[in-house]
């Protein structure tokens, strides 16, 4: 009869549900720097709720990873079982902390975990495989770029067949480019591969670059596919030197560094009264033009727009418009930089350029002298004076009807080269010369468009009453 308990009692303990036991884990204890970790927890039960964790340490989670699977046995109530997963980058040795969950509305408390960051040695000048790090200056002042090659040697009696993985650089503080292109060489003895990067600091001050790493994998291949990741078997993994670098912040109040070259650019040096005149500055060279701030024109009488500058193919350039009625001066641009060859503070200018109105009548010539010649009769003279006001007044006349013809001519070509404008840019600089206080309002909604995105509707007809009634 107690045998008959005992039995039915282990019965009932065979058939009840498993018990929640929470368990954590992590995929490797000990990295090199750069690795990833993933943190794992796995329970059991039917209402489960994990911890929100977003970061572990001070460093973020990368990624999170969820699953859940029901698994049963000789036909009893399944099981359910769930895992989350958490990666991040460790850059120092750290205690993953325990974690609280619930599971079937009880609490539940993962174990910390430690992991260790390892030191990488570097690979030997005998090895197989040899990774090596080399910078072309180990000190440079902000805004200066230097060359840094990552260099891998593959001894050519190695027995080892396969990809060869480089691990592409990412440093805090220190902008890198590559085209991912290898410079190759071969001699008796090494196949050497180069992937060259160039280097600029985004702050100042001593900049590490921890080694670099290369993994080599089992499956078969060549050295050709040596930025091709894969999941396949990691047979090794090496490491290259470190390298320190002191970015040096430039002397004063510089922030642009390199060689230059400035001018500046016109499309006239006369102009008629109201006209548009187009001005260019460019600044060409080497060195950091992202940095180089755009420039202001004050010409006092004078109406100025100006564009945003732009870089292309290592020439900084910036576009203004100047419209004036009388002479002008357009001052010169001065320009100063921290000097690549000569290592000081240069300053470079433009000179100042003298733009005249080309129908302003001037007259630098001594005032009209009635009396250079004392023989001469003053009666004829004054017969001549009022001959010369007859022929004034005959003339104006005919110049004002002459104008008036032009004058509608003018409008009448003005008005149907506005009706086939396609874009705002076209229209804008039909407008612009004209220089009118009424046509103002429209320039403005123009440039707004054209320069800032803006969706003003311009009203063409509006436009056109203006220059017929008033131009």
């Amino acid at each position: 009869m107690i045998m008959k308990k005992i039995l039915g009692s282990l019965l009932v303990l065979i058939a009840s549900p498993v018990l929640a036991v929470s368990i954590s884990s992590v995929d490797k204890t000990s990295i090199y720097p750069g690795e990833i970790v993933t943190f794992s927890i796995k329970t059991s039960g039917k209402k489960i709720k994990f911890p929100k964790i977003n970061s572990i340490g001070k460093y973020p989670i990368l990624g999170k990873t969820y699953s859940r699977s029901i698994s049963s046995a000789n036909g009893n109530q399944g099981t359910h079982i769930a895992s989350k997963s958490y990666t991040f980058r460790p850059e120092k040795s750290l205690l993953i902390p325990a974690f609280n969950l619930l599971v079937n509305g009880k609490n539940e408390k993962t174990k910390p975990i430690k992991i260790t960051l390892l030191k990488p040695s570097k690979s030997k000048a005998g090895d197989d495989f040899v990774l090596s790090m080399k910078v072309s200056k180990n000190e440079f002042f902000i805004g200066d770029k230097i060359k840094l090659d990552l260099i891998l040697k593959h001894k050519k009696t190695s027995k080892v067949n396969g990809n060869i993985n480089i691990n592409q650089l990412n440093i805090k503080g220190l902008s890198l480019k590559t085209n991912g292109k290898f410079i190759k060489s071969n001699d008796n003895f090494f196949e050497t591969f180069i992937l060259r990067y160039q280097v600029s600091a985004q702050k100042i001050g001593k900049i590490k670059i921890a080694s670099a790493s290369a993994d080599i994998r089992s499956k078969t291949g060549n050295l050709s596919n040596i930025f091709n990741l894969n999941q396949s078997k990691l047979i090794k993994k090496i490491y290259s030197n470190s390298v320190t670098l002191n970015v040096k912040p430039l002397p004063g109040d510089l922030t642009i560094y390199g060689n230059f070259k400035i001018k500046t650019l016109i499309d006239k040096v006369n102009f008629k009264q109201g006209e548009s005149l187009n001005l260019v500055l460019e600044i060409t060279g080497k060195g950091n033009f992202e940095d180089i701030e755009d420039f202001n024109i004050n010409i006092p009488g004078a109406t100025i727009y100006k564009d945003d500058s732009i870089i292309k193919n290592n020439i900084w350039s910036q576009r203004f418009a100047i419209i004036a009625q009388d002479d002008f001066t357009i001052p010169g641009f001065a320009f100063s930089y921290f000097d690549k060859i000569t290592q000081s503070k240069k300053t470079i200018a433009t000179k100042d350029i003298k733009i005249k109105a080309a129908n302003k009548i001037t007259n630098n010539t001594k005032n009209n002298n009635f009396n250079k010649n004392n023989s001469v009769n003053n009666r004829f003279e004054y017969y001549y004076l009022l001959l010369g006001i007859i022929i004034g007044i005959v003339i104006s006349f005919i110049f004002y009807l002459f104008k008036s013809i032009n004058k509608n001519h003018i409008n009448k070509d003005l008005v149907k080269q506005i009706k086939v404008t396609r874009n705002d840019k076209a229209l804008f600089d039909l407008l612009l010369p004209l220089n009118s206080v009424k046509l103002s309002e429209f320039l403005y909604k123009l440039e707004e468009n054209i320069y800032k995105n803006k969706k003003h509707k311009i009203n063409k007809k509006a436009i056109i009453n203006i220059i017929r009634e008033n131009l």
